[in-house]
């Protein structure tokens, strides 16, 4: 079926040059549309093909359209195929976005995940270079350099790129320097050099549009970090040759499950008994509880800093929405902030910190321009995880890196504990089990997504 839509757009809609594609406007997704991945309609086919429901299998059908991001996570992920399955080359994407093309502007979203010693901190999708290894030239050279090339020829002027721009990495040079990978990887400059060289090779081009991410309101939301991370990201971009104006904007909770509002705790100074609610150790004093929030502050931090007012943020719904029946439904009665925390928040995780494939999780808003307005810093709402592809694996026997890099880390084991600090200490993971490697298919996952979505994607009577 590739093919054959590659094959057809390749004798007509690629010879097409939209007038209304000239330009570099300042909310890309405003008027157009957006592509649905050819390779996630597949993967849901596979669970398509093990439900008997009907409903469910409609549901799914419906998300086999939904828009979802690419994600460019090797060298070897531009020419297509992974270790076990043959995914769309760079190339075929975009001739498939052309063909999806209607009357209206086409917005393919890229993440840019690739580089030398990727998720210093993490294990679960680690990459497959190093700067030891001649890793930041290949990442320049073999890796951005292919990419700005095919997205710049005149046949593609007609779709709008949007680029998000290695999640983790530059937060993670302002939390995780006591780890000592990310020292090292600090010492060297390696994510900065890396990000600098791929924002000036892709920015200068109306169609191109570039995005950083800049983490989520649990773990970058306190006042001195997020101080810190803004400063940090500007002191990055600004170093480049075309500066702060290369840059449109910033995305958060990227495969995340931060939610975009807590509804029942929209106020963090809020005091129960003399306590604020922040100071519940789930929020550990940091004042933004949501991404809303933590957008609407970075806003002013980061054109304070020096980015153009028109800066936007872009958030990544895709698995945030915490419906299902323990979601609440009315805020808290209870008058001591413990209970009032944990009966009002909508987010039911351990802990802000369990990020790997978290049990009780749903699919989140679904994409959306605008959702706020067009003045709103929050551009749009939109799906940079596929939901249903795992955040890395639950067995503990995959020690060594396999050929995409990837493998155990206990975050994402369900009988792991992780020792957090302060009261109470040690908590579970939340991760679901019997995981596969990070980016496969999860089916269980996907179905836990689907019944607990918010808003709703199945009726109460067929969850």
């Amino acid at each position: 079926m590739k093919q054959i839509k590659e094959l057809l757009c390749l004798l007509g809609c690629m010879l097409m040059t939209p007038a209304y594609a000239a330009g570099h406007v300042n909310n890309p997704y405003q008027g157009a549309d957006v592509y649905h991945n050819e390779d996630y309609a597949q993967e849901i086919e596979q669970s398509i093909h093990r439900v008997h429901d009907a409903a469910l299998v409609a549901a799914m059908r419906q998300l086999q359209h939904m828009p979802t991001a690419i994600w460019l996570d090797r060298i070897e992920a531009i020419a297509g195929g992974t270790a076990n399955s043959g995914r769309a080359s760079l190339e075929q994407h975009l001739n498939m976005a052309l063909q999806q093309q209607a009357n209206r502007p086409m917005v393919v979203e890229l993440v840019l995940y690739n580089l030398p010693d990727r998720d210093c901190s993490a294990m679960s999708s680690n990459g497959t270079l190093s700067y030891r290894n001649n890793g930041l030239m290949r990442y320049q050279h073999d890796y951005i350099d292919v990419i700005a090339r095919l997205t710049s020829e005149p046949r593609f002027s007609g779709l709008r790129f949007v680029f998000i721009v290695e999640p983790d990495s530059l937060p993670n040079m302002v939390t995780n320097l006591w780890n000592k990978k990310c020292a090292a990887v600090y010492q060297h400059k390696v994510y900065q050099r890396g990000i600098q060289y791929a924002v000036e090779q892709l920015s200068g081009h109306d169609n191109h549009y570039i995005y950083l991410d800049v983490g989520h309101s649990g773990w970058l939301g306190w006042d001195e970090t997020l101080q810190k991370t803004v400063a940090f990201i500007a002191e990055t971009v600004r170093a480049t040759k075309p500066g702060l104006s290369a840059v449109d904007g910033f995305v958060t909770n990227i495969s995340g499950s931060t939610p975009v509002e807590e509804p029942f705790l929209d106020n963090p100074s809020l005091k129960l008994q003399g306590k604020p609610v922040r100071s519940d150790s789930f929020y550990a004093w940091n004042r933004h509880f949501d991404e809303k929030d933590y957008i609407e502050r970075l806003d002013q931090e980061f054109i304070a800093a020096g980015f153009p007012e028109h800066i936007r943020f872009l958030i990544d719904t895709s698995r945030n929405g915490w419906g299902g029946r323990y979601r609440p439904r009315q805020r808290s009665a209870a008058d001591d902030v413990r209970h009032y925390v944990n009966e009002s928040r909508i987010d039911r995780r351990f802990h802000r910190g369990n990020w790997c494939n978290p049990s009780g999780a749903g699919l989140g808003p679904r994409p959306q321009v605008s959702p706020y307005g067009e003045q709103h810093p929050v551009a749009a709402f939109i799906w940079v995880k596929p939901p249903g592809e795992s955040d890395g694996t639950s067995d503990a026997r995959q020690q060594e890196p396999d050929s995409e890099g990837k493998r155990y880390d206990p975050m994402c084991d369900p009988d792991y504990v992780v020792d957090y600090g302060p009261a109470p200490s040690r908590l579970p993971t939340g991760a679901l089990p019997d995981a596969p490697p990070s980016g496969h298919w999860f089916h269980q996952q996907f179905l836990m997504l689907i019944n607990n979505a918010w808003p709703p994607l199945l009726a109460p009577h067929d969850k």
